[in-house]
């Protein structure tokens, strides 16, 4: 079995959860501002759905707040017009994870909503060159798990593997939920060479190990995480994370 740095990982997007013991409608604008400190691009509420959505532009990408009546997401993803015909990736997962932790650090160190629940997820790209080195990869990846890289195709598999929380909060217990799968990321390009149409188009595939993340605790526990120990736990989410990044599926 190989094991990854976690710069071989390309973020595709990054999203902290977390689960109020309080109704929050109303309070979306407030919240934002207590992290971003200035007014959000747009805001768009859904009214059907119970949802609010408000997103600004944030290191070069868009940071969303998606906020329902009792969860709240912070979502980084990327700004396509900014990545113009590159993958539709933030970048390196080490780079852009280190200052996404240290923002939501700095948001769960201020905010003072009761909550219950935390989770850090996140979608990481690996690209490879073919479909063969994608399920090579894959197989490397799930010990678990016997794939033929020749012949599998249309890959998913899924696994939480549960694991006590060593964060000293009595009786806490993490979901480590992964999600692995093989993806062809189409591109089509603008090509300088018309066609007899007037229009020129190339078509490029990029092979990708795509790993989702959503490591979190669990929904039994129904007490409020004490706010001293909200840094801790979410810290200790993103360590498991990049745990089964690292080393693939592992109990």
């Amino acid at each position: 079995m190989h094991s990854y740095n976690l710069g071989n990982w390309e973020a595709q997007s990054l999203r902290c959860s977390v689960f109020p013991l309080e109704e929050l409608d109303g309070r979306e604008t407030e919240i934002w501002q207590s992290l971003m400190g200035s007014l959000p691009n747009e805001i768009r509420k859904q009214p059907q759905q119970h949802v609010t959505i408000i997103e600004g532009i944030w290191n070069r990408a868009w940071i969303r707040l998606e906020l329902r009546s009792k969860q709240l997401d912070w979502r980084v993803i990327p700004n396509i017009q900014a990545a113009g015909q590159k993958l539709p990736v933030l970048g390196a997962y080490n780079q852009e994870l280190a200052d996404f932790q240290q923002l939501m650090c700095n948001w769960l160190n201020t905010e003072r909503i009761p909550m219950n629940r935390i989770a850090f997820g996140a979608t990481l790209w690996l690209t490879r060159e073919t479909p063969f080195s994608t399920y090579q990869t894959l197989d490397d990846l799930l010990p678990s798990i016997n794939i033929d890289p020749e012949k599998c195709r249309d890959f998913t598999y899924r696994i939480n593997r549960r694991r006590d929380s060593e964060s000293g909060v009595d009786g806490l217990v993490l979901n480590r939920l992964s999600t692995w799968s093989a993806v062809e990321v189409v591109r089509m390009h603008s090509d300088s060479a018309l066609d007899e149409s007037g229009v020129g188009q190339k078509q490029s595939t990029t092979y990708v190990c795509q790993l989702d993340l959503d490591i979190n605790t669990v929904p039994s526990y129904e007490r409020e995480i004490e706010k001293a120990s909200l840094i801790t736990i979410f810290n200790e989410l993103v360590t498991a994370g990049n745990e089964i990044a690292v080393q693939g599926d592992i109990p």
